[in-house]
């Protein structure tokens, strides 16, 4: 069967790559010039929802697609005035999405894996006294702060080239959805956070698994601030895409050693915390959905 994503659009229409048949938005089969009538077959039409970047399909029943509302991404900075998304990429992540999920929630890893980016470990490791997962208007994130420390580093200088000698940050991690994770920072100029915060910027991860062992993994940036610049928008897509593929060497890593088996029991840190939480998460997510299939 040939893929309709080889196919063509012919307006509202998809044309298919190896016989021409053209099907209709609903699915149905509407032309044929191969054939001296048009076959009675038609193709799976799933529900598809559009907010940014980002599209979320419903592959149940169609009829109960509205059951379940599309989470909140205002606050991420899709779809409101005064914030600016850039589409970082795609990546092809050879292991399981839980493992992603893992490092998302546990930056604490930032001073390891991306020491070559972020800078001396001594300078940019995360106070685990200020760790803690917040509830705020009916969301849950994993947050750490910051207070009184340079910017003079480059992955500063990358996030907000305004910043003085002193800054403040606060660094979250949020599940959205089973596949949608920001990775978000908020800033201050100075060695306080009594003003006003300078800016937001997100790091948003989005992904679908392929199989037991194989991931699809998007990323894109949203901030509010220098959101007219391009060259900001360009230095941050360029690190990002830097900070992902030595994730992607990690996680691929790790897969290869879970696979091979015979591993010493997990033990789990105080930064552990949010990973464990996102963890719980995810199988109350599909504890609640197996049941209600039963």
């Amino acid at each position: 069967m040939m893929p309709m994503e080889l196919g063509k659009h012919l307006g509202d229409l998809i044309e298919c790559a190896y016989h021409g048949l053209v099907f209709d938005r609903n699915g149905a089969c509407a032309a044929a010039p191969t054939s001296r009538s048009v076959p009675g077959c038609s193709l799976t039409r799933y529900p598809l929802a559009e907010t940014g970047p980002l599209l979320w399909i419903w592959m149940g029943d169609p009829d109960m697609a509205d059951s379940v509302p599309l989470p909140r991404t205002d606050f991420v900075g899709i779809g409101v005035p005064g914030w600016r998304v850039d589409v970082a990429g795609y990546f092809h992540l050879k292991a399981r999405y839980t493992l992603l999920v893992d490092n998302l929630f546990d930056l604490s890893h930032l001073s390891y894996i991306h020491a070559s980016i972020v800078g001396d470990p001594k300078n940019n490791t995360l106070p685990l006294e200020e760790a803690a997962f917040v509830e705020d208007d009916g969301r849950t994130f994993f947050q750490r702060v910051r207070d009184d420390f340079s910017s003079q580093d480059d992955y500063h200088r990358f996030l907000d080239p305004r910043m003085g000698e002193r800054m403040c940050a606060g660094f979250q991690t949020e599940m959205i959805a089973p596949g949608l994770i920001r990775a978000g920072d908020v800033h201050w100029c100075g060695p306080d956070r009594r003003t006003a915060p300078v800016g937001y910027s997100n790091f948003n991860h989005a992904f679908t698994p392929e199989s037991e062992h194989s991931t699809h993994y998007w990323t894109f940036l949203s901030r509010n601030y220098d959101t007219s610049n391009d060259m900001t928008s360009a230095r941050q897509v360029e690190q990002n895409n830097a900070v992902v593929a030595q994730d992607i060497d990690a996680l691929e890593a790790i897969e290869t050693a879970l696979q091979q088996g015979n591993l010493p029991p997990e033990i789990s840190m105080k930064q552990d915390l949010g990973g464990m939480r996102a963890r719980l998460r995810l199988i109350q997510m599909i504890n609640r959905e197996a049941a209600a299939q039963a």
